[in-house]
């Protein structure tokens, strides 16, 4: 059976927020995009990282409802092969992600010439209270980058462009209005995919000053 520890490491933020919820430890959203998780250890967590290790703390979090919020169905409908099935794609989808974005931030800090890099953080935004995960966030002398990563075979369609372009002026909105007090404000942002971009994808981001980079296995590619 898996630890803790790995199924934890399958749940994005907002799987871990109902999985809080639901067993009765409080997550409540602190400015500058902290969070509280009471009930367990009064602690303030900013990245999923902590966020999992505060829940891994907690007596309240045991395998079997983790394995519940995996699987996302009725308990009385979960079959173990399925919930084997289910988290072992999970978790290999994760952990490819992982490496891509891994392999994304060393590209980001020798290609930008950045100081510090940093990976899956949480900013808040204006628009709404949950936090947004930006998978890569690079500073350098002169700006700071925001970089979103795309491990997909499916090409890039206009629709995540919008999405992302939507995440970061709504991530610098809250700075602007001093709603968040981090220390990044966003110039640029980065798009990074292993798969290519689609005419209407690439129109918008011209349109909204966004760099799409194609990784096509061996190499970063500036997509036009």
């Amino acid at each position: 059976m898996p630890p803790k520890e790995s199924l934890l490491n399958v749940l994005n933020i907002r799987q871990l927020r109902q999985l809080a919820k639901d067993n009765g430890v409080e997550l409540i959203i602190e400015e500058e995009s902290g969070f509280i998780l009471k009930n367990v250890k009064t602690r303030t967590a900013k990245t999923l990282q902590e966020i999992r290790y505060v829940l891994l703390l907690s007596r309240k979090i045991t395998i079997e409802n983790l394995r519940l919020a995996i699987a996302g169905e009725n308990p009385k409908q979960i079959k173990e092969p399925i919930v084997e099935e289910i988290l072992s794609k999970k978790a290999r989808d994760r952990k490819k992600g992982l490496k891509f974005e891994d392999k994304v931030a060393k590209w980001a800090k020798r290609s930008f010439k950045a100081y510090k890099v940093e990976m899956n953080i949480l900013r808040r935004g204006y628009s709404q209270k949950r936090p947004y995960e930006i998978d890569v966030c690079a500073r350098t002398d002169k700006y700071d980058l925001m970089i979103e990563c795309k491990n997909m075979k499916q090409t890039i369609k206009r629709n995540i462009i919008l999405d992302y372009v939507g995440r970061f002026k709504d991530i610098n909105e809250a700075v602007d209005r001093g709603l968040s007090k981090d220390d990044y404000y966003f110039d640029g942002l980065i798009i990074v995919s292993t798969s290519k971009f689609d005419i209407g994808a690439l129109g918008i981001a011209k349109e909204e000053d966004v760099d799409c980079w194609y990784y096509d296995g061996k190499k970063f590619n500036l997509e036009k």
